[in-house]
């Protein structure tokens, strides 16, 4: 049985004025600390957007994006921080 975190739920706190390539390194940090293999297809952190770039992980590709981080709570509204997380497979 394979105990590592699907990659898909790895997220990446950082807040947003750290910026796309911070969100990404840390992604990829946490990434290979569960044991994944991952590989930079390409990278998007300093073009306009809400791409950070595209991974293959195991022989899947995985768009990472950034997204606002929700608070906890019932009123709950996104926060001043971001997270990323894959998108999963893309085609």
């Amino acid at each position: 049985m394979d105990n590592r975190t699907d990659p898909i739920e790895i997220i990446a706190r950082v807040s947003e004025n750290q910026g796309k390539q911070r969100a990404l390194e840390v992604w990829l940090y946490k990434t290979h600390k569960e044991g994944w293999r991952v590989t930079v297809e390409s990278s998007s952190v300093d073009q306009p957007g809400n791409d950070c770039g595209v991974v293959a992980i195991e022989g899947l590709k995985y768009r990472i994006r950034p997204s606002t981080r929700p608070r906890a709570g019932p009123k709950a509204s996104p926060g001043p921080g971001s997270s990323t997380t894959p998108r999963g497979p893309s085609r």
